[in-house]
């Protein structure tokens, strides 16, 4: 049986997995992401293929940003600045001899839900990877949907305001990041803002803290609004949630609730159908083994 090295490329960290054709054989932890420095990357990416060079026979690659997965050419990166037009494929292929591939990671984590995960069962809908950014892999026909362009997704990039010229500091992305739900508990509770962190949230929404189901509540009451925005748009049978948020039943839970409130406020002359909402089945692993099921199916 074949084994790949799978590597998602975050916004804070790289993540690294040796898999089989359809599971994770072992996991190689994670690695600071270098977002401004394109030779530390590509370096880190050296180490991990020089590591397990005698067990893989390709690399699979997940990353954020526009990404032409055909050829591995980066518009550019996200959060990940040294990404802007670059052909990283091209790069690597000077000194990695096995077959690479690249995709989107909210499209990976897309792929990787509706192979084996929560979407198997949707021909339409779309999967929400909330971290450093916001990704968003669109379902259409039972199909990844990659748009003319390469963009279908990026909805993180979608004005959440409409009072001023578009502001990419009030991007529904920005406002729905998995940090910006620290900022909402911790300007709540007049604290210095990044004096928290996401376990340390959760820990207190899940022992029932009335400030932490709140700030849930202003979060989650965000997501909603843009899942609605989209819902309009492509009329969607479900959306999953993924990221290091999507291990928290909570999440799900009280985001729901605001869904239910939020559609319940619309005139039914004007509503839509409400999507039904999961959580990832792979979790913060959506990427990876999404990486790994578009390196099978691409044509080396």
């Amino acid at each position: 049986m074949n084994h790949y090295l799978c590597i998602d490329i975050g916004g804070s960290s790289i993540k690294s997995a040796i898999m089989d054709e359809t599971k994770m054989v072992a996991r190689a932890g994670k690695i600071r992401t270098p977002r401004n420095d394109l030779n530390e990357l590509i370096g880190i990416i050296e180490d991990l293929y020089m590591a397990t060079k005698d067990e893989i026979s390709g690399i699979a690659i997940a990353a954020p940003g526009r990404i032409n997965c055909k050829t591995g050419y980066f518009w550019h990166g996200g959060a990940v600045s040294c990404l802007y037009h670059v052909c990283l494929k091209d790069k690597l292929e000077k000194f990695i001899p096995v077959p690479i591939t690249i995709e989107n990671d909210a499209k990976c984590a897309a792929l990787a839900e509706l192979t084996a995960g929560s979407m198997q069962d949707v021909d339409n809908g779309a999967v929400i990877v909330i971290g450093t950014g916001l990704g968003c892999g669109l379902i259409i026909n039972h199909e990844v949907y990659h748009g003319s362009h390469f963009s279908a997704g990026e909805a993180g990039m979608c004005p959440a305001r409409t009072d001023r010229k578009y502001d990419p500091a009030q991007s529904w992305g920005v406002n729905v990041r998995a940090h910006a739900l620290q900022d909402i508990y911790t300007d709540r509770m007049h604290m210095k803002r990044d004096s928290t962190h996401g376990k340390i949230f959760f820990a207190k929404a899940n022992a029932g803290d009335p400030d932490a189901i709140a700030s849930l509540h202003e979060y989650c009451a965000r997501i909603v609004s843009g899942i609605m925005s989209i819902q309009y748009l492509l009329d969607m049978e479900k959306v999953a949630i993924g990221g290091g948020y999507s291990s928290e039943p909570i999440l799900v839970n009280i985001m729901q609730e605001e869904m239910d409130e939020a559609y319940a406020s619309v005139n039914p002359m004007y509503a839509c159908e409400k999507p039904q909402l999961t959580l990832c089945h792979f979790h913060e692993d959506a990427n990876l083994y999404g990486a790994l099921y578009f390196h099978r199916q691409a044509k080396h």
